[in-house]
């Protein structure tokens, strides 16, 4: 099997054993596809989307190269043509943060009312704590605080598998060219009902 260009979150491989073999999934978000393509790698069909038209032209390349069938779409993960229901698992990394407060609320409240029994969701958003944060513009932008990302899940009905805080470098950088380092929240959950149970 090939590796994908860039490193994998640990807690999306997780993913890719929880899911079911076959079941789809969303990556929402996807930019040019590390996630997309190591999960297509591993035998699930992905539908890829994100905003930025010069993203999916990389992933759509990329995907061809490894000869994978993902599905790529321009389009903005806040969309409501977007039919959660349709998949086994949902991932969502590093995105929230470019959406307004009630957008991502209002997108995840809709994933999850959505979600078919033994949806799976993968979140990774960077946090109310870090040098983003610091420097945005108070309640312009998505930050969710500590564990409100899971408490979310929880209050939902969802079963969180995985729940924890860890500082990240991020893609900004700093005057002398050494990249900011921002509190990341992630979350890995499924509906209700196992995953594993459907194998």
């Amino acid at each position: 099997m090939t590796p994908t260009a860039e490193p994998v979150l640990p807690f999306v491989a997780a993913l890719a054993s929880r899911c079911p073999p076959g079941g789809r999934i969303l990556d929402l978000g996807a930019g040019t596809g590390r996630h997309a393509i190591f999960l297509a790698q591993h035998g699930h069909p992905v539908d890829a989307i994100d905003a930025s038209a010069e993203a999916i032209a990389e992933l759509r390349a990329r995907a061809a190269a490894h000869q994978l069938a993902i599905r790529a779409e321009v389009m903005p993960a806040c969309s409501p043509d977007i039919e959660f229901s349709r998949y086994r698992a949902v991932v969502c990394t590093f995105v929230l943060h470019f959406l307004g407060p009630a957008v991502a609320t209002a997108l995840l409240d809709r994933a999850r009312d959505q979600a078919a029994p033994g949806a799976i969701h993968a979140i990774a958003a960077f946090a109310a704590r870090g040098e983003l944060f610091d420097a945005a513009p108070r309640g312009r932008f998505y930050y969710p605080a500590p564990g409100e990302l899971a408490a979310r899940y929880r209050t939902a009905g969802w079963r969180v598998h995985r729940d924890y805080e860890q500082p990240r470098p991020t893609l900004a950088r700093r005057a002398d060219g050494t990249p900011h380092s921002h509190l990341t929240s992630f979350v890995l959950a499924d509906c209700a009902v196992s995953l594993t149970e459907h194998r």
